[in-house]
């Protein structure tokens, strides 16, 4: 079964009915309750403010240029008519949820901007805006903040402003404290001075999007003397705790469920999607894994290259490629893994997964060993000089033993205290893993375009809403192409609707703790497609705004399920 997990933006329409009658829908209540059969029921998503943070060091170039590649469109891209075709990228997806929007005029739904990992900018640097908590730029004259407003512009907008980030970046890379110098609007540099006012909203979401080969090493100014970034990797230097960086994210927002967060790192999986085993758990897509897992997918060139029972099969997702599926079709073909983090390489078999093998796959002999660039077994040189293999040094050290990226810890760790016990706010994948398109689009799903739309009013009796998706038809009208159940996974409904009060308690009746179901979710193949409109019907009674058990979760005091 191919279960899509993608979700975008809505677009709605009104009408307004009151009155106390009688539906058929309706069960009919001794009250009076007022009857919403309206159509601006439903408002728009809340807005969204996605910071990038690139590593701009010289280890990596190869990868900058795939995330380039991967965050826009291959040739082929049909959103309009198919929201999970696999050549559409991020920022397609991103115009597309933009354009679909109820927004008044001048308003944005998302707001992009890019920081990289340098503690200064570099000697050679120019006209780059380019400096520690400042929003990169091409030049001191580009807008530091793409936003909706950008169009379709949007996408080559971002492409160039990716490709322009140079390659000189510092050794000492310091993402979490960039990080906290936009977001506190603490840049040492004039320039940035209202960067976080042209960034970040009061009523935004904010999405972190970390995309590194090293490890954080943010610590107090100034290099310490005597040491290289190689000891950046070790318990003694002296870098600033986590702690500093938990505490400011926190701080942002009221809810924090407006906060999430993903990191794309050196890493691998446990249980390893190539290998899996009994505590392998099977996936469409990430929605499908715990909190922080990502659903991956084993390519192939052929049977053998599967594990037991799986066969080398075209993609149901993505027809340009081969996955290892279970031989029971009706399985989904990914599986579900949570990361370690550890030096890693991209895979010599091409499996698009994360692993130690060097040259020869399944040799235990040949693993990449390195960290922070330190030596491997027979190498010579023990200086810096010892790096991973990649593009810039690749004919300086062609050693099997050196791995491709270091791991990620600070960054995982940081995800992980974030949001620890939060249900689905942080995605952690392994960039070597070596194609981003798919990861980037589980982001926007899972992170950022979240199916979730706020009720005028909370309903009376949510069991008896009635919720219908309209399609536009090649006339240009539209119709209901079908009613949407409730989501009900425990008794084999998966695809439907449910209610939560979890992003409006921050604003309804905090004195007292009470707050109304009103934010409408929905999941699996229920989500709506951009341009797809809603019909939602349902009775309300604002005296009884209460957050009892939610309509399809599991959770009584109405938290997400």
């Amino acid at each position: 079964m191919n279960v899509r997990r993608r979700s975008y933006g809505l677009g709605l329409i009104a009408l307004l009915g009151l009155g106390c009658e009688d539906h058929s829908f309706v069960k009919v209540e001794p009250i009076c309750a007022r009857q919403v059969v309206e159509k601006t029921a439903l408002r728009r998503s809340k807005p969204v403010d996605i910071l990038f943070v690139i590593d701009d060091s010289r280890t990596m170039q190869e990868e900058r240029a795939q995330i380039a590649a991967n965050l826009i469109a291959r040739p082929g891209c049909d959103i309009a008519n198919n929201p999970d075709d696999p050549n559409c990228g991020f920022m397609e997806l991103m115009v597309a949820a933009g354009a679909s929007q109820n927004l008044e005029d001048g308003d944005d739904y998302y707001h992009i901007g890019v920081i990289t990992t340098s503690d200064s900018a570099p000697r050679d640097g120019g006209d780059l805006l380019l400096g520690p908590g400042c929003l990169f730029a091409e030049n001191a004259n580009a807008a530091p903040v793409i936003t909706s407003r950008d169009g379709e512009q949007a996408v080559e907008l971002m492409r160039r402003r990716i490709a322009a980030i140079p390659s000189n970046g510092s050794v000492f890379e310091q993402g979490l404290e960039n990080i906290k110098m936009l977001v506190e609007g603490n840049s040492p540099d004039p320039r940035c001075a209202d960067h976080k006012a042209q960034f970040l909203r009061d009523d935004a979401r904010l999405i972190i999007i970390v995309i590194t080969d090293e490890d954080d090493c943010s610590h107090a100014p100034g290099a310490p003397g005597g040491l290289n970034s190689t000891d950046c990797y070790s318990d003694n230097f002296p870098k600033y705790p986590l702690r500093r960086y938990v505490d400011a994210l926190r701080a942002l927002k009221p809810n924090p469920d407006d906060v999430s967060m993903a990191v794309i790192a050196g890493g691998v999986f446990e249980p390893d999607p190539a290998r899996p085993d009994q505590r392998s758990v099977p996936c469409a897509g990430s929605v499908d894994c715990e909190s922080g897992q990502i659903c991956k997918f084993h390519r192939c060139a052929q049977d053998t290259d599967c594990s037991e029972g799986r066969l080398c099969l075209q993609s149901e997702d993505d027809p340009a490629t081969t996955v290892c599926t279970p031989q029971n079709r009706d399985a989904p073909a990914g599986l579900c893994g949570a990361i370690l983090p550890y030096a890693c390489n991209r895979d010599p078999a091409g499996s698009n997964l994360p692993t130690l093998d060097s040259i020869v796959p399944g040799d235990p002999s040949d693993r990449c060993l390195s960290t922070g660039g330190g030596p491997g077994t027979g190498c010579s040189d023990v200086s810096n000089r010892c790096r991973p293999r990649d593009g810039w040094v690749r004919t300086a050290v062609e050693h099997p033993h050196f791995c491709e990226s270091d791991h990620g810890g600070r960054y995982f760790e940081l995800a992980g205290q974030l949001f620890e016990g939060a249900d689905g706010q942080y995605l952690l994948d392994s960039i070597c893993a070596d194609d981003y398109r798919r990861t980037l689009t589980e982001i926007a799903s899972l992170l950022i375009l979240v199916p979730a739309l706020e009720l005028v009013e909370p309903p009376a009796d949510p069991r008896e809403m009635r919720v219908t998706i309209e399609r536009r038809l090649d006339d240009g009208s539209f119709a209901a192409i079908e009613e949407v159940p409730i989501y009900d996974p425990d008794n084999g409904i998966p695809d439907g609707w449910d209610l939560t009060c979890d992003r409006s308690c921050q604003n309804l009746c905090q004195d007292s703790g009470v707050c109304a179901r009103r934010w409408l979710r929905f999941h699996g193949n229920a989500r709506p497609r951009p341009g797809d409109k809603l019909d939602v019907r349902y009775l309300t009674d604002p005296g009884k705004e209460t957050c009892t058990r939610v309509v399809g979760s599991s959770v009584a005091d109405g938290g997400p399920g």
